[in-house]
């Protein structure tokens, strides 16, 4: 039986050298879905785009083309937890609601 990536308890090097050191032990190195499902947080698995096609969140650089998205998330459970997040991570696509311009204003704004 293999060991699982996500069974293994792993300094704090690089993920690059946790994948390296995995292999030479002889385990199976993790799919691209067992390493999001890992550092991914909870809360995502309850929000209302889970399952839709992520384009439709990284829209054009047209603000109206943000509306699909944004539509989802106006009736999301989790958007005041994806907002923060998104505050704090990422840059590109509409997350709790938001384009990166606004995300930006409200980092600015403090």
């Amino acid at each position: 039986m293999a060991i699982r990536w996500g069974d293994l308890d792993f300094d704090d090097r690089d993920d690059e050298d946790d994948m390296l050191a995995a292999w030479a032990a002889g385990f199976d190195t993790p799919t691209l879905t067992e390493r999001l499902d890992a550092w991914r947080p909870a809360w995502m698995a309850r929000g209302a785009c889970k399952g839709l096609d992520v384009s439709v969140f990284f829209p054009g650089r047209d603000p109206a083309d943000a509306a699909d998205a944004k539509r989802v998330c106006a009736g999301c459970g989790v958007r005041p937890e994806c907002l923060s997040f998104a505050v704090d991570h990422y840059e590109h696509g509409v997350w709790g609601g938001t384009s990166p311009a606004e995300r930006r204003a409200r980092r600015k704004a403090g």
